[in-house]
């Protein structure tokens, strides 16, 4: 059994991307937050449409415009919540001289 500490543990990733014990949990955040905000681009958009699709195929049905408008308030304020968080990650990454988003 080899008597390395955890801060000295070298993980390698099947991608390439390198991570240290002590750094692990951000290292990996770090990686994965740029897909994040691809997917929540990704699902804007086809959130987008299928509001646009519940608003055409309501009819003049209030229920349903309600519904539709619903869908798509959510989604934006759920864009701008990821979007307004990255942007404040990159904020304090600048303030505070740390590592946060990317690289």
């Amino acid at each position: 059994m080899n008597n390395q500490s955890l801060a000295q543990l070298q993980i390698t990733h099947p991608l390439g991307l390198k991570f240290t014990g002590e750094t692990f949990i951000s290292g990996v955040l770090s990686a994965l937050l740029p897909y994040a905000l691809i997917l929540a681009g990704l699902f804007f958009f086809l959130n987008i449409i299928l509001s646009g699709f519940k608003l055409l195929t309501s009819a003049g049905n209030p229920e349903g415009i309600q519904e539709a408008k619903g869908c798509l308030m959510t989604s934006i304020a759920g864009f701008l919540l990821i979007f307004a968080s990255y942007w404040i990650a990159q904020i304090v990454q600048i303030i505070f001289n740390i590592k946060i988003v990317g690289g």
